[in-house]
């Protein structure tokens, strides 16, 4: 019946078996010999990760945490919808910087001095280590108030950053009240000194985009500047060839 089942059903039941052929014989046929030999396939998928950095020094105050968590909230999923696979690794300074879960990086206070520089070293070293260039699409997104103890060290670590070719440098700076014990300089300004910045405004808020490097800049002041900022920042995102 070559290997039909109803066939053979049939065949026994109308008594037509061929009482002369060797049960324990094998019989190859043409389809028999029809063969494909295995092939790997491999599926792409464009991965990105989102290295969030975030000022928890003292002049950081929970209404300043606040427009940060937003703004890195929206951020993320924005880049979900636009890729398969998102990792978001956070890190968290004051002094020292340090890798920390989702929780303590949206929910968990600290205070002390300023060294912004410690964010970018430390998302360097992971960046090298994890996640390397040629294999995912890095995104490292930096959200303070401006107040930095070692502004230059800070231009160093963030043209580094920058060298490894990533695709978005985004800088947020969240400007509401300055406390009155503060005693670091502005990083904006500093920023704004070492890169060429494009400017372009919207309802009264500067953006600054350095298009040679894909770094992005602008001041939050409020809620309503959390969407703007966003646009600046996302929806002409650097594409990976």
């Amino acid at each position: 019946s070559k290997g039909e089942l109803n066939e053979a059903i049939q065949i026994v039941k109308e008594n037509r078996v061929d009482q002369e052929i060797d049960p324990c014989a094998i019989f190859i046929d043409d389809e028999d010999l029809r063969f494909k030999q295995m092939e790997q396939d491999y599926e792409i998928h464009s991965n990105a990760v989102v290295i969030a950095m975030m000022d928890v020094s003292g002049s950081m105050t929970p209404q300043k945490k606040y427009l940060a968590r937003s703004m890195l909230f929206w951020m993320t999923e924005f880049l979900k919808k636009s890729y398969n696979h998102v990792r978001i690794r956070f890190i968290v300074h004051t002094t020292e910087a340090k890798l920390v879960d989702e929780e303590t990086f949206f929910k968990k206070g600290e205070s002390g001095g300023t060294a912004c520089h410690t964010a970018f070293d430390l998302a360097g070293e992971l960046i090298d280590i994890e996640y390397p260039v040629n294999q995912w699409n890095v995104y490292v997104v930096y959200i303070s108030d401006g107040e930095d103890f070692y502004p230059e060290k800070t231009m160093q670590a963030a043209k580094e950053i920058l060298d490894r070719k990533i695709s978005m440098l985004g800088y947020c700076e969240v400007d509401i009240e300055r406390l009155p014990y503060g005693g670091g300089q502005n990083l904006m300004e500093h920023f704004k000194k070492n890169f060429r910045f494009k400017v372009t405004t919207e309802n009264g808020t500067n953006f600054y985009k350095d298009n040679n490097r894909h770094f992005l800049a602008c001041v939050i002041k409020g809620k309503d500047d959390i969407y703007p900022a966003l646009k600046h920042m996302m929806f002409e995102k650097k594409e990976k060839k």
